[in-house]
């Protein structure tokens, strides 16, 4: 939302250039708040402060008007040494042991493998839907301004002028209005994880999102219509990726809860690269096709959803049931 507001001061007087300045300034001045940010308890655990590990689960306790249960701190790797005297095996072999535990945890037993790779594949879809529309919206504004019943037409070719239209102050106030839809994607991701369970949750998402996408191929449609539906695809989207921030952390066991919710991020970026091949690329071939896209991967969100193994609410991180 702000970047759509220095926009509209900055393109109407200058260029592209100072707004990418302004942009990177405004990024760049926040990395002082991550000296505020405080170490965690494992990292002190790791590297052998107990005591500030100590203060750190004291301040959370406190925080949440609680106390620390009785007995002593002692890290995982300490535990996995004493287990290891127990049954005889050496330091090596217990150093090996953990290492395969940590990413092996991923795919075993067999139904965390099925989690995992659902797992990624939403959030691919998520990051490949978000940003699609963020990236649409624009191209579609470009757009209208050659063809004013652009839901109606099959083949752009025909009825593109092939002139590069910048964007007018109307646009970006267009565009302004889609990105506010990051607003209310906060209500709705609270109301659907509140009275919903996680996996029907991600479901719904889903149906919603394949719902208002899949509206906008309606013809005729206006144009104020499109934008509309848009917004509310937008706000689902947005909720989506909330909620699977969420849902995430919750199925992996502590050991491998930073690695799997790492690696599903990394299938997030991938479907951010893929996705402008679809939302810029393909949609000056064929919009309504280019539409259909992603009310297709709307779709597997809503299939992916109730395949999803493990639920989540109302479960300790350690007791997520099976089915």
């Amino acid at each position: 939302i702000v970047a759509v507001l220095l926009a509209i001061f900055i393109m109407k007087h200058f260029n592209w250039h100072y707004l990418l300045a302004m942009v990177t300034i405004l990024c760049t001045s926040v990395f002082p708040l991550f000296l505020l940010v405080p170490e965690s308890a494992h990292f002190y655990m790791s590297i052998g402060e107990q005591h500030k590990a100590k203060e750190v689960l004291l301040k959370v306790a406190d925080s949440n008007n609680a106390c620390l249960p009785p007995g002593q701190l002692v890290s995982s790797q300490k535990k996995e040494r004493i287990a290891a005297k127990g049954i005889g095996l050496s330091s090596k072999n217990t150093g090996e042991h953990t290492h395969s535990r940590d990413w092996r945890g991923l795919f075993s037993p067999p139904k965390y493998l099925v989690s995992t790779v659902l797992n990624w594949l939403l959030w691919f879809t998520a990051s490949f839907i978000y940003f699609g529309l963020i990236l649409m919206t624009s191209e579609l504004l470009t757009l209208y301004h050659d063809i004013p019943d652009l839901g109606c037409v099959e083949s752009i070719e025909s009825k593109s002028s092939k002139v590069c239209h910048h964007l007018t102050e109307n646009d970006y106030i267009q565009i302004l209005w889609t990105s506010a839809a990051e607003l209310p994607a906060i209500l709705v991701c609270f109301v659907l994880n509140e009275f919903l369970p996680r996996r029907r949750s991600l479901s719904a998402h889903g149906l919603f999102l394949s719902l208002f996408i899949g509206l906008t191929m309606i013809c005729p449609l206006s144009k104020n219509s499109t934008f509309g539906l848009i917004f509310a695809a937008r706000s689902f989207a947005s909720s989506f990726f909330q909620s699977l921030y969420l849902y995430t952390p919750e199925v992996y066991p502590t050991h491998v809860r930073s690695l799997g919710l790492g690696l599903s991020y990394v299938f997030a970026r991938i479907g951010g690269v893929v996705t402008p091949f679809v939302s810029q690329v393909m949609l000056h071939e064929t919009v309504r096709g280019t539409k259909a896209v992603y009310t297709a991967a709307s779709l597997v969100v809503l299939v992916a959803g109730f395949l999803l193994p493990f639920e989540t609410k109302g479960r300790s991180l350690e007791d997520a049931s099976i089915g």
